[in-house]
């Protein structure tokens, strides 16, 4: 469990043309629909945030939000005129990029999600908050066009029911919780130190293809691996091992994204779907880890992963990283990673010489 505060501002502190634009939609696509009539953000004179401190217990394990349905508040808080109680769920919607011309500010939308009954939710932008710093009272600030980014999360993650290996024996992914100790394929217990998650709606999916998870049938790497099917996000990278990695890169071991594999048999793109909920795992560094017996990757925690992870996640990361004794933490990869060329240009030989991947 990490626990971390928040500078969130109340609505009223926003000074916007387009009337109630930063709350219309938790996806902050309004801000795209009303490209055409510019839409601006000042933040009002004597603007003052609420301090909350969020704890991201990770604590059930069927909720998916925007990341985590367990980032919750640790005491209650007042934001435009309303008090939340202590448990109130919080989760970031979307981002922006605003600027004044020269400096640029990002701006992150805070929403509650309220459960009418166990299946059924409503989500409600209440606040807003700056990842980095605020941008000086009264400047009038415009979109960064392109800057809209709501969290599907394009991160290697996994997705509910993947069996992965761990101190205890498999488990499924969907259980794991900070504090576990995984198993590497070589013996090593790594622990958990971060469990994130995000859910990817259908109507998402079909808007934007490339979210859709991947899909490698068993025995598509090599004779029973994965011992059943490993459904994973595009950008999920697995092990390939072999004489032909060593030809390309100089060593056998390498990770190649899924969506690069995509292609060879066994290996495709899911149709479009009612949604996909994917998983996290990161640990103290970058490891190999088994999943339904292939071997792939924990959670890489460089720059361009951090920013894939919304606000919040980012936060709980960074915190739980920041724990760590130094020097225990580091950024090299556990294989060497292959890009897209490489990643596509691998897939081709071994499908031409039918050549096992694992």
């Amino acid at each position: 469990m990490s626990v971390y505060g928040l500078q969130i501002y109340d609505l009223g502190d926003a000074i916007v043309n387009v009337a109630g634009i930063i709350e219309q939609d938790p996806s902050g696509e309004q801000w795209n629909w009303h490209a055409a009539s510019n839409p601006t953000f000042t933040l009002a004179s004597g603007a003052t945030p609420v301090q909350v401190d969020i704890s991201d217990t990770d604590a059930d394990p069927t909720g998916f939000a925007d990341d985590s349905e367990d980032q919750v508040t640790t005491s209650s808080f007042t934001l435009g005129g309303t008090t939340y109680p202590a448990g109130t769920m919080l989760m970031d919607e979307y981002e922006i990029t605003l600027t004044d011309g020269t400096n640029t500010y990002q701006m992150v939308a805070v929403g509650y999600r309220e459960y009418l009954d166990p299946y059924t939710f409503t989500d409600q932008v209440i606040g807003f908050a700056f990842e980095g710093p605020a941008p000086p009272e009264g400047v009038t600030l415009s979109l960064v066009g392109g800057s809209v980014q709501d969290y599907a999360s394009m991160v290697p993650c996994f997705t509910p029911g993947t069996l992965i290996d761990t101190a205890l024996g498999p488990r499924p992914v969907e259980t794991l919780r900070a504090g576990d100790r995984l198993r590497t394929p070589k013996g090593g217990t790594p622990r958990l130190l971060w469990v994130g998650r995000v859910h990817i709606g259908a109507a998402r999916l079909a808007d934007e293809p490339k979210l859709r998870p991947i899909r490698i049938r068993a025995g598509a790497l090599a004779p029973g691996v994965p011992a059943q099917d490993l459904v994973v996000s595009p950008q999920h990278r697995i092990l390939v091992r072999s004489l032909i990695a060593e030809r390309i890169a100089g060593q056998r071991e390498v990770l190649v994204a899924a969506k690069h594999l995509t292609g060879l048999p066994g290996i495709a793109q899911e149709p479009a779907s009612d949604g996909v909920s994917y998983i996290h795992l990161l640990c103290a560094r970058h490891v190999i880890l088994t999943a339904n017996g292939a071997a792939t990757e924990s959670l890489y925690p460089g720059r361009e992963a951090l920013r894939a992870l919304s606000w919040m996640s980012r936060q709980a990361v960074k915190t739980q990283l920041d724990q760590i004794a130094p020097g225990a933490v580091g950024l090299r990869p556990a294989r060497p990673w292959f890009d897209g060329k490489k990643g596509r240009l691998l897939a081709a030989r071994h499908r031409k010489h039918a050549r096992a991947l694992q």
